[in-house]
């Protein structure tokens, strides 16, 4: 669980410094790039709901992921991608992980040579 915490809380750093630093423009402007977001909730709160909602699958959203920079919009869709199984997703809870930890072991395998006798 506490792995599954620092991947949101990397991932979740990650969207919210591209979308207060991104943009050259909104530097010139004074302002930050609040296009698509919520106005009520600001630049912290929807990424931190984008980066929890595409990790969990819960389908909510308070962002438009379209409207985020670059990198800000490409690490929930990283998220999506990985089969949002940071939290388990929706239907997908212990399988998921279990699939990815038996991928990693044999990729393992193959590296060193030797490969487990299931």
């Amino acid at each position: 669980m506490i792995v599954s915490l620092f991947f949101l809380l990397l991932a979740f750093v990650g969207v919210a410094f591209s979308e207060y630093y991104g943009p050259e423009f909104t530097h010139v402007l004074g302002s930050t790039n609040l296009e698509g977001k919520e106005i009520r909730f600001g630049i912290g709160w929807s990424s931190l709901w984008s980066v929890g909602t595409t990790a969990a699958s819960n389908g909510s959203v308070n962002a438009v992921l379209d409207s985020f920079t670059p990198l800000g919009g490409a690490i929930p869709m990283f998220l999506m991608q990985l089969g949002e199984i940071i939290f388990g997703g929706v239907g997908s809870g212990l399988y998921g992980m279990l699939a990815f930890l038996l991928l990693a072991v044999f990729i393992a395998g193959l590296l060193v040579g030797r490969h487990l006798n299931i």
